[in-house]
Order: C-alpha cells, then sequence, then structure tokens
C-alpha cells in the first residue's frame, strides 16, 4: 500500500481491502495510516456500515472544517482542496450501499476501502485479506502492543490466536491481554484484558 500512495499518477488512488470478517482489513489500513499520517495533510475515517453514518460522519467534517454542514459540503471541500488527503472508508459491506456516491468526483486525493463485498474491487486497486496464520498472529499482536518476544509473552499471545487470531486485536495500541484462563473442562477459553493506559 505504501508505494501505491506514494506513486503520484495524476489520478485519485483508491484501494481496497477486501475479505472474510475478522482477517485483519481495517488494522492493515489503520497500521498503514499510522506509518504514513505524515504524508497527508487530512485523514478521515469514515464508519460505512450504514448510509447514516457515512452521512454523518461527512457531516462532521463539514462543521469542523467550517466548510458546510451537510455531507456533500465534505465532498466539495475534497473536490476542491488539492492537498494530499486520505479518506478511509471502513466497513462497507453492506451491497445496498452504493459507495461511489460518496466518493469526491476529482482526479486528485486517496481513498481507502474495507469491505466483505469482493465487488468493490472494481473501484481500484484492491488486496484480498485473509485469516492469518498462527505464527502470523502471534508475531502481529506481540508487535502491535509493543511486547518483546519473551517466553511468557509468545506463550499468551499463542493462546490467544489459538482462540480467534485477528478478531481478539481490538485496538492494539490500547490494549494486550496480560492473563489467560483456560478452563480444564468446557469449550471455549476466556481471558482478561486489562487497559495499558
Amino acid at each position: 500500500m505504501h508505494q501505491f500512495f506514494d506513486t503520484d499518477s495524476g489520478k485519485q488512488h483508491i484501494y481496497v481491502l477486501y475479505g472474510l470478517g475478522g482477517a485483519g482489513k481495517t488494522q492493515i489500513a489503520l497500521k498503514f495510516i499510522e506509518e504514513s499520517s505524515a504524508n497527508f495533510s487530512d485523514i478521515i475515517l469514515v464508519d460505512t456500515s450504514k448510509v447514516e453514518t457515512i452521512e454523518t460522519a461527512l457531516r462532521n467534517i463539514a462543521v469542523s472544517k467550517s466548510v458546510g454542514n451537510s455531507a456533500q459540503d465534505t465532498l466539495m471541500w475534497l473536490r476542491s482542496n488539492h492537498n494530499k488527503w486520505l479518506l478511509f472508508f471502513d466497513n462497507a459491506d453492506d451491497p445496498k450501499i452504493n459507495l461511489h456516491d460518496f466518493f469526491p468526483q476529482c482526479n486528485h486525493g486517496n481513498i481507502i476501502v474495507t469491505s466483505r463485498n469482493p465487488e468493490l474491487r472494481s473501484y481500484g486497486a484492491h488486496t484480498y485479506v485473509s485469516d492469518m496464520e498462527e505464527v502470523d498472529a502471534t508475531s502481529l499482536l506481540l508487535r502491535s502492543a509493543n511486547k518483546e518476544n519473551s517466553e511468557e509473552n509468545i506463550k499468551v499471545a499463542d493462546e490467544i490466536t489459538k482462540v480467534g487470531y485477528m478478531n481478539c486485536i481490538l485496538h492494539p495500541t490500547l490494549i494486550f491481554p496480560t492473563e489467560i484462563v483456560l478452563p480444564t473442562t468446557g469449550y471455549c477459553a476466556s481471558w482478561r484484558i486489562h487497559l495499558q493506559v
């Protein structure tokens, strides 16, 4: 993704991460944004699960930028804004939503879309995100939580990834499971997650 967004193609950059729920699409996009935030003038995150949440997010941007009070005002502002902005549409899973209606119609700017819907590949460059191998999920969990590869941390991360791989990384910069209770009987493992502030 870094190379894709670094290339000056003279047109709008659109990148779609698609795949099953819980595969890590949002985490990949957020990690990219975290690593590349200095490259963008504005970063706009939009919950794309419903039309209402899209319109609310875009309306809030218009108000915060003092460019109006509607979703269309934000889209017009982005069309006229030739800085390197990034619009992130997260969880664009509903096939009834025409997401293209919410893309600024211009030849500049950057858009990332995460979706379970493979049809959205047609919007631009795309990558299929699948479940990670257990060893990769363990490694990512430790790196994301800034935990060293100690024997104890690896054991904890291994147990968590066995339960749910990427689903257990709720927000890797804020939380890390520090205690796991694995019952000797029963059907599932349980764990406590402690916030690290």
